[in-house]
């Protein structure tokens, strides 16, 4: 099962994903969860490619919870936490960014004023 990127800070995908370097490739670096295909990076470091990768899931969260994307599927939102790594993409994507900032509001007014992200 892929595990739901988009809500795990960089710091914690970095551990647990691998940026295998391709050869012969039309891409560089593939980077995986365990046995998943996560995605492909044309980043000159391992590291860049992961966090190449963490950014996508991210902004495709973001993208299909902002309103313009016709998606039968729910994506669950980047955590509050995450999306602080990637200002850029909150401007991108300003009503799923709103979505975010409720849920962490609805969070912590459930848990007394305690965010626990």
């Amino acid at each position: 099962m892929k595990p739901i990127i988009q809500q795990m800070p960089f710091s914690e995908f970095s551990k647990i994903a691998d940026a295998v370097q391709l050869f012969h490739h039309g891409r560089r670096w593939k980077v995986c969860v365990g046995d998943i295909s996560i995605g492909f990076s044309d980043a000159m470091t391992a590291e860049e490619a992961k966090r190449n990768i963490h950014k996508a899931e991210v902004n495709n969260s973001l993208y299909f919870n902002d309103g313009e994307a016709s998606n039968s599927v729910e994506v669950p939102l980047p955590s509050a936490l995450v999306l602080e790594e990637y200002p850029d993409l909150f401007e991108l994507f300003p009503n799923a960014s709103q979505l975010v900032a409720l849920n962490l509001q609805k969070h912590s007014s459930e848990d007394g004023g305690q965010v626990s992200e």
